[in-house]
């Protein structure tokens, strides 16, 4: 081994005077324990040797006699091995665990094409921002600025620079629903890896006005007193067995520990409210049936007025043959019809035949594809697609219909317009007696389909919501007005928000833009552990650097 590579790679070593020199500015005393041999550096001393070496590498030049120190070699390797840093137990851990916390916090919420229901186009998005999660993850480990940023904030830059300019997949810039799910899902990372609740911790997410109005209560799933207030919150006087149906099905469904966070109808950043009542034209199609009165009356008009048990389970069955990836399948029969009107077609051809009056040709092909898509699958393809995604092969057969007391309970899975919730569970139960349904979200808080390792679970939803049946925007509608102008209060109270970030809100600056501009303009101050955290991280990164650099050469 030769003079000129020890020096290259004892450069980069941290037991060099230069490197310690370089840390002792800011932890000495540390510094010197991390940074030195133990027992003293080059315990072989030295032995110095004549050798011959060729001049600038021409081989033609006479050998120059030049001497070296034999035990140069060894000894650095002793001092590298004998140096706390350098411990695989000490900073390799170390580097991973902040290089995994980093990546899972600057995944970005607004994945590409997540809900397209094309395979290849989800995994292209996913694989997008898991690159610019690993990026920022590398940057941040050479940087005591971006750790403590990040720390103070509560989410990473990827995440933060989402929140202020956040982009629709059609390229569009400022999308609301974006960054209010980005806040959400920021707080709800971080809580999930602290074990805080969402909006109790000490960093900057926590006292965003776009958080606090939404996220009104957390408690915990295995507390039983904590689910029903949670599920009651927005109708204390529910009936009994509507609120233990949903209870249950809320710890089957999402889990039974971990923590629960209740989230307000009432609020104008996410449509919530409106998807829960079936008003949102992002609700779950069974529910955008039941409260709208003309897709009602079509039923009615098939069925007559006062439609038999057997009757109506038959129609809210019939709301797994309406769901998107079922006419995405089937787009040459309904070509481009919405789902509203094959809803209004396949009745009218009910009740067509019922008459005797003969069907159209559209009417035909309606009934004939909905009713094909009734029949549960049976040999090789009813177990194909339960391997399947949806979007290439979803089960037949009518939602699973049971009763309960005169009432009747289903479920169904969507799409929420709520970026930081996405697919969404809905649990209905309809009251035909009564004329009333009632409808509970949920959602358990993942990354792209699971919780990280080492994360605790956490669980969104909904309180149980009570409408009349048919009652379209009549019966009240989602929001109600004393709620929404509270909430609205939530909003514009930045005081919290100031003090912690210390930059004040301007003059006539609106609470979006001036939460827009903390996330933009906010900068951590860095910890003595952080500038030593990243010192030794860049010293790790230049040996191997300087090893790859003298190997390149060497070929």
């Amino acid at each position: 081994m030769s003079n000129d590579y020890l020096e290259l790679r004892k450069a980069a070593s941290r037991t060099t005077k230069f490197a310690r020199e370089q840390a002792r500015g800011q932890a000495s005393a540390v510094t010197d324990a991390l940074f030195s041999p133990v027992g003293g550096a080059d315990l072989l001393g030295s032995l110095p040797v004549t050798a011959y070496a060729g001049s600038e590498g021409i081989s033609m030049t006479a050998p120059r006699k030049t001497q070296v120190d034999a035990m140069a070699a060894p000894n650095f390797v002793l001092n590298e091995l004998r140096t706390p840093a350098n411990a695989p137990f000490v900073a390799g851990p170390r580097m991973l665990a902040r290089a995994g916390s980093s990546f899972v916090e600057n995944i970005p919420t607004q994945l590409d094409n997540f809900y397209s229901g094309n395979p290849l186009k989800k995994a292209t998005g996913m694989l997008k921002g898991t690159a610019q999660a690993t990026g920022a993850a590398a940057s941040e480990l050479l940087s005591p600025l971006t750790m403590a940023t990040r720390r103070e904030v509560g989410t990473g830059p990827v995440r933060t620079r989402e929140f202020d300019v956040a982009k629709g997949a059609e390229g569009k810039t400022n999308v609301g629903s974006i960054r209010e799910g980005n806040i959400k899902a920021s707080a709800a990372l971080r809580s999930q890896a602290t074990g805080e609740g969402v909006g109790q911790g000490d960093s900057l997410i926590d006292a965003f006005p776009m958080l606090k109005r939404d996220a009104v209560e957390v408690g915990r799933l295995e507390n039983p007193s904590d689910v029903k207030k949670a599920l009651t919150a927005d109708n204390p006087d529910l009936p009994e067995d509507v609120v233990n149906r949903a209870t249950n099905h809320l710890l089957e469904s999402q889990g039974r520990k971990g923590q629960l966070v209740t989230r307000n109808r009432a609020t104008s950043g996410t449509s919530l409210g409106p998807e829960a009542i079936g008003q949102a034209t992002t609700s779950a199609v069974g529910l955008r049936t039941l409260y709208n009165p003309e897709r009602m009356k079509s039923w009615y008009n098939a069925v007559g007025d006062n439609p038999s048990t057997e009757q109506w389970k038959e129609m809210l069955g019939l709301f797994s043959a309406f769901e998107r990836d079922f006419l995405l399948q089937n787009k040459k029969v309904f070509d481009d019809m919405p789902s509203s009107t094959i809803w209004d077609t396949y009745w009218q051809a009910k009740k067509n035949q019922k008459t005797g009056r003969k069907l159209g040709k559209k009417q035909q092909d309606t009934v004939q594809t909905i009713e094909k898509q009734m029949k549960k699958q049976t040999g090789l393809r009813r177990y194909l697609s339960k391997v399947i995604p949806n979007a290439l092969m979803k089960p037949s057969g009518p939602s699973v219909v049971r009763e309960m007391n005169g009432k009747l309970v289903l479920q169904q899975s969507f799409a929420s317009a709520t970026k930081d919730l996405g697919g969404m569970n809905a649990f209905i139960v309809v009251d035909p007696k009564k004329g009333e349904f009632y409808s509970m979200l949920s959602d358990g808080h993942d990354l792209m389909g699971a919780t990280p390792v080492g994360y605790e679970d956490l669980v969104n939803v909904l309180p149980i919501q009570k409408y009349k049946i048919g009652g379209g925007k009549e019966a009240g509608g989602a929001r109600p007005k004393a709620e929404l102008e509270a909430s609205t209060k939530v909003f514009e109270d930045t005081s919290e928000l100031e003090r912690r970030s210390r930059i004040p809100k301007r003059k006539g600056e609106s609470s979006t833009a001036y939460q827009r501009r903390v996330m933009r303009d906010f900068r951590g101050t860095p910890t003595a552990k952080e500038d030593l955290e990243a010192l030794m991280n860049t010293g790790m990164a230049a040996s191997a650097g300087g090893m790859l650099t003298r190997r390149e050469e060497e070929r």
